[in-house]
């Protein structure tokens, strides 16, 4: 199973902004996106009740236990997410609550139950999309991440289920 995977992101996530605020030769604009994602990253850490909701959400756990957990190759270790998409994880301003975005990372370590499938964008690049059916927030649904061929997660979201 992959251990640590989400304080390596977060930590990978920080070095990366932390290098481009220091590089002079950034654009201020990348400089000052890199400057709150930086911010954003180091006074909003998940908390313990997200680890319990995380352990509650996903539903199609293997009935064989946390071996078949450890046997399944899970396409999310060692990649990273990029700044759009750890931005778009942290709680709305307004509400304080995290969005369909948003969702406990401990959900991330299950992604390699999830069904893994080559994808091909309108830029012609192709990627792997993993699709993990779930429970979030007392919805039905579908877990979802794009990874690019860098190994970077452009694209994590919970889609509910239509009403």
């Amino acid at each position: 199973m992959w251990k640590g995977g989400d304080a390596a992101a977060t930590f990978g996530g920080i070095v990366e902004d932390a290098a481009t605020v220091a590089n002079s030769s950034a654009p201020p604009t990348s400089r000052a996106a890199a400057a709150f994602s930086l911010a954003t990253e180091i006074f909003s850490p998940v908390t313990a009740r997200d680890a319990k909701a995380g352990a509650k959400i996903v539903r199609n756990v293997p009935r064989g236990g946390a071996d078949d957990f450890a046997a399944a190759a899970n396409p999310l270790e060692g990649a990273r997410y990029t700044g759009k998409v750890r931005q778009q994880m942290r709680p709305h301003n307004r509400t304080a609550k995290p969005d369909n975005h948003g969702f406990p990372l401990e959900v991330d370590n299950l992604a390699g139950q999830g069904i893994k499938r080559q994808i091909t964008g309108g830029d012609g690049v192709v990627r792997t999309k993993v699709e993990l059916r779930g429970n979030y927030r007392d919805r039905e649904g579908t877990f979802e991440w794009i990874i690019e061929p860098d190994s970077s997660v452009n694209h994590r979201l919970f889609v509910p289920d239509p009403k």
